[in-house]
């Protein structure tokens, strides 16, 4: 009689020819792994830095005293989400592998991130219990040259973690947009307006989760959460927060 082999072990044996064929990178320096190693090789685990107290009490951006309760944007910019969360600063060998995963091709990068946004945002996640994640939509074309959205990759694996389920395809990002990083906050605003459109727009496809979770890699100034957060509160949340892999520190306008 012929032995069938137990899925268990077929799913081992999987691993261990992809992991010949195709070695983990680290994360942070993007050499090949030891065999022991998990995400992030010996050398780069003492670069590993995460945000700690003093954080804005609307972004999460570090704050250089503990007498500030929010960061200068948050001050200046009226905000439409209540809280957001991310575990890094945007900088050093953090930055090089969120560019990695954008550009580089290093989708697997995302587990790593969002991984950290669960482990280092337990507390967060608890206070605001999001009911749903929404990642940040990209455009058809630049998903198609990239072959995937960043930010639903990490939204899908933080599901993994948390069980909470992730909302796509309901926002959609129907107008291409010049990179935010080289514009100013009103550019910004304008570049930003009829990007984005919620589908199912009537009946029962109208509801919205009350409390949202929107997913991405970076939050600079704000603004692309906001946008999002307008066209979730209009459709029927009740709150709206964020969590992102990394934070810009001291990012003011």
């Amino acid at each position: 009689m012929r032995r069938e082999i137990p899925a268990s072990d077929k799913n081992r044996f999987l691993q261990r020819i992809s992991g010949i064929l195709y070695p983990g990178r680290c994360v942070l320096c993007d050499r090949i792994l030891e065999k022991s190693a998990q995400m992030v090789c010996r050398d780069c685990r003492p670069l590993v830095r995460f945000i700690e107290e003093p954080r804005c009490c609307r972004c999460g951006r570090p704050l250089e005293s503990d007498t500030e309760a929010y960061c200068e944007n948050c001050k200046i910019h009226p905000r439409l989400f209540e809280r957001g969360f991310a575990p890094f600063v945007y900088d050093g060998a953090v930055k090089e592998a969120i560019m990695r995963l954008k550009y580089g091709h290093r989708a697997e990068n995302a587990r790593f991130f969002a991984k950290s946004m669960y482990v280092c945002g337990k507390p967060f996640l608890t206070e605001t219990a999001p009911q749903a994640l929404v990642p940040v939509p990209i455009h058809r074309e630049r998903r198609m040259r990239r072959g995937y959205n960043q930010a639903e990759l990490l939204a899908e694996a933080l599901s993994d973690l948390t069980g909470i389920p992730v909302v796509k395809n309901r926002i959609l990002r129907v107008r291409g947009t010049a990179p935010q990083k080289e514009l100013g906050m009103q550019q910004r605003k304008k570049n930003l307006a009829g990007a984005f459109r919620i589908t199912g727009e009537t009946g029962r496809d109208r509801m919205i989760p009350a409390r949202v979770l929107i997913v991405d890699d970076i939050f600079t100034t704000g603004s692309t959460i906001d946008t999002l957060a307008a066209l979730l509160l209009r459709a029927g949340a009740e709150k709206v927060y964020f969590s992102c892999a990394a934070i810009a520190a001291g990012f003011s306008v």
